[in-house]
């Protein structure tokens, strides 16, 4: 080969080489963040928030609770005593309201209202770090008329006492006052109670006595009772106080 084609040859794979270079893309900058995946575990989201199933975990979202034998279920379940956070594997639904669940805790199984629970380690977190979690806790939810499960306050003769209903029917009260309003009970409502024809009084309402929107979805907690009652409102999808 002549001098000519030998530098022609070299010419030309110089200029190859030199294209390839060009068509490879630049290494992404570096910004002193490890991008090596998180091993800690990371608290549920809303985002990530699942429903309670049969075979999932859920925890006790009350400050206590002592379950009862379930009249009319098989099993009746075990008579236990439970804390905030406890843990417990979903074993099977009771689907009347207000909905059991049946869960098992070490050797233990017993029924527990849904209302009590949350898949959502989060929750428990943001309540603890409120300094609101539930000394007792009640239900609202609707067949023939308004039914309450749970702790709330009932006046007769003039006199005032806190009841545990289970299944009662919710009495009337004065505007401005909440049969609820026990500090440190919270408050949750079925979508069932909250259809056309719902409640002509805020049962739930802030210390300026202006109602709360009520919602399923949505965590009333009593700051005060008698004469000053008031709530907070907590929604549990974005773990935030609510905007009325």
């Amino acid at each position: 080969m002549n001098r000519y084609w030998l530098a022609l040859v070299i010419g030309l794979t110089a200029t190859a080489l030199a294209q390839n270079a060009l068509t490879k893309k630049a290494p992404a900058p570096t910004t002193g963040k490890s991008t090596s995946p998180r091993t800690a575990r990371t608290a549920p989201t809303p985002a990530t928030m699942t429903p309670l199933a049969e075979g999932g975990t859920a925890y006790l979202r009350a400050k206590e609770y002592t379950a009862k034998p379930l009249k009319n279920a098989t099993p009746a379940g075990d008579a236990s005593e439970f804390q905030f956070g406890d843990e417990f594997t979903l074993v099977a639904k009771r689907d009347a309201l207000p909905v059991f669940w049946l869960v098992s805790k070490d050797q233990a199984k017993a029924w527990l209202p849904s209302y009590l629970l949350t898949t959502n380690v989060a929750e428990l977190d943001f309540l603890k770090s409120k300094d609101r979690i539930p000394g007792t806790m009640a239900f609202v939810y609707k067949d023939d008329n308004w039914k309450v499960w749970g702790d709330e306050k009932m006046s007769m003769g003039g006199f005032s006492m806190t009841v545990s209903s289970e299944g009662l029917a919710l009495l009337d009260y004065p505007e401005g006052t909440s049969p609820f309003a026990l500090k440190g009970n919270a408050v949750m409502f079925d979508p069932s109670a909250l259809e056309t024809g719902g409640f002509q009084k805020p049962p739930v309402f802030d210390s300026a006595k202006k109602g709360f929107r009520l919602s399923p979805t949505r965590l009333y907690y009593a700051i005060a009772g008698g004469d000053k009652s008031a709530f907070e409102c907590f929604d549990l999808t974005t773990l935030k106080p609510c905007l009325q």
